[in-house]
C-alpha cells in the first residue's frame, strides 16, 4: 500500500552566473515551480537572493587559502576526487580534519 504525505518540504539553492541577477532569476523560477504542480497542490515559496560574485583567483587571501588546502590534501593523502567526495559524507569532520592538517 502506498502512502503519500499531504505536506512535503523542500529547499532549493539556485546558482547565479555572472551577469544574471536574483530578482530576474525569482520570477522564472516560481513560474516554473507553479507550473509544475498538480492540480490541487499550492506551493509557499521563500525566497532570499544573493547577487553572483567574482573573484580574482590572485589575489593574497586565495592564493593562500589555495596553498593551504594543497597542503591540508597532501598531508591527508588526498587526491582532488576523495576531496570532493569525501565531504558529502562527513563534511563537518573532514573539514576538522582538513582545517588542523593545513596549519
Amino acid at each position: 500500500r502506498t502512502i503519500v504525505p499531504e505536506r512535503a518540504e523542500a529547499s532549493l539553492s539556485v546558482r547565479l552566473a555572472g551577469g544574471q541577477r536574483s530578482e530576474e532569476i525569482a520570477p522564472a523560477l516560481e513560474k516554473l515551480l507553479r507550473d509544475a504542480l498538480p492540480a490541487g497542490a499550492g506551493l509557499e515559496l521563500r525566497l532570499h537572493g544573493a547577487e553572483p560574485s567574482r573573484f580574482d583567483p590572485e589575489t593574497p587571501a586565495l592564493v593562500a587559502a589555495r596553498a593551504a588546502l594543497e597542503r591540508g590534501k597532501a598531508r591527508l593523502g588526498l587526491d582532488q576526487a576523495k576531496l570532493g567526495v569525501e565531504p558529502a559524507v562527513d563534511g563537518g569532520a573532514h573539514a576538522a580534519r582538513l582545517a588542523i592538517a593545513a596549519r
